[in-house]
């Protein structure tokens, strides 16, 4: 009985605790993520409509209007594809991480499910490290398919 009453007590007190300021932590790190999510879908943006802006422009220069028509079709899937990848990607974990805030700040979570959580967001857990890598592919890809879409219309 004695080994039983000692195990609990250790098995208990292997569960840290998660305290308020924990919780704290856990959604000033998580607003900080969505503000820089933020502020890169903006630039991301930014970037895809100063390509558009120039290419059109290219195109209506170089080619006429016969041409300006044909990218004008070129471009709604490629815009369409585009938007579909940050909305995807950088949108997702934008309402994932509000989302998170939102359970966090409301107290729905359990004592496990705050450790879980806790667990998730630091640095030994994978949510940041996910986070970027999908956004490393998803820049990538955004990229690539940037490049793809200037040699068609060129």
């Amino acid at each position: 009985m004695k080994l039983l009453i000692v195990l609990v007590v250790i098995v208990g007190a292997a569960h840290a605790i998660v305290t308020e300021s924990d919780k704290g932590e856990m959604i000033n790190n998580l607003e900080k993520s969505i503000n820089r999510l933020e502020n890169l879908e903006e630039e991301v943006r930014k970037y895809l409509n100063k390509t558009i802006s120039y290419l059109r422009h290219h195109t209506e220069e170089k080619c006429g209007d016969k041409d300006a028509k044909c990218f004008m079709k070129l471009l709604k899937p490629f815009e369409d594809d585009i938007s579909l990848c940050i909305e995807e990607c950088i949108g997702g974990y934008i309402r994932t991480s509000r989302t998170l805030i939102n359970k966090l700040m409301s107290g729905e979570y359990n004592e496990e499910e705050l450790e879980h959580t806790k667990h998730m967001l630091s640095n030994e857990g994978t949510y940041y490290e996910q986070m970027h890598n999908s956004i490393n592919l998803t820049m990538n890809n955004i990229h690539q398919q940037t490049i793809t879409f200037e040699n068609n219309v060129q």
